[in-house]
Formats: structure tokens, sequence, C-alpha cells
């Protein structure tokens, strides 16, 4: 930063622009309109039920607490689009996909 730096240059449009809204609902709102947010919805009701109706495991509790935790980070920041954060849920999803499968008797 040089002293005494111009700042003409800056208009209020540029000052005013929104680059990222720190809530990851509504920035899935911006980016995929209201069916991705639909088909998010569909997404944790289904992950609701495959938990409801699972057999509760150590492992599927805190795997299912870690996925709580990471949902409810979106309230307030964007997790879903910074690496270092992101690479969890698709672990975190598997896991919860194996600790959950319904044995259908064929």
């Amino acid at each position: 930063w040089k002293k005494n730096q111009d700042f003409s240059q800056f208009d209020d449009k540029t000052l005013a622009f929104w680059d990222n809204p720190h809530n990851e609902y509504i920035q899935m709102i911006f980016d995929y309109g209201f069916l991705g947010l639909i088909l998010l919805i569909g997404f944790l009701h289904s992950m609701y039920y495959r938990f409801k109706f699972a057999v509760k495991s150590k492992e599927l509790v805190i795997v299912t607490s870690m996925i709580l935790m990471f949902l409810v980070s979106g309230i307030g920041h964007f997790p879903f689009h910074l690496a270092r954060l992101a690479f969890f849920l698709p672990i975190l999803l598997g896991v919860f996909d194996c600790r959950t499968k319904v044995l259908v008797n064929g």
C-alpha cells in the first residue's frame, strides 16, 4: 500500500459490489435457483429418514453430527465453496451411506 493512495478510481457501484453472501443456502439459490434448493431439501429429507430407521451405532451418530455441523456452519459461512472444508463432505456422506444401508430380503 502506498501512502496517500488515490481511491478516485472507485465509484459507489464498485464499493457496493457483493461478492459472496456468506450464507451457503442463499448462495445456492443464486447459483442453482429454487430447483437446486428443492433438490437439497429432498436430499436432506432422505438423509433424515435413512438415519431415523438405521441402527444407531457410535460411528453413525458421530458422522451424522459432523454432517449437521457442516450444514449449520453454512448459515454464516460457505463451506461447500472452500476446498479446505469441502473435501470432508464426500467422505462423510460416503460413511453415512455405508452405515445407513437398508438390507432388502431378496
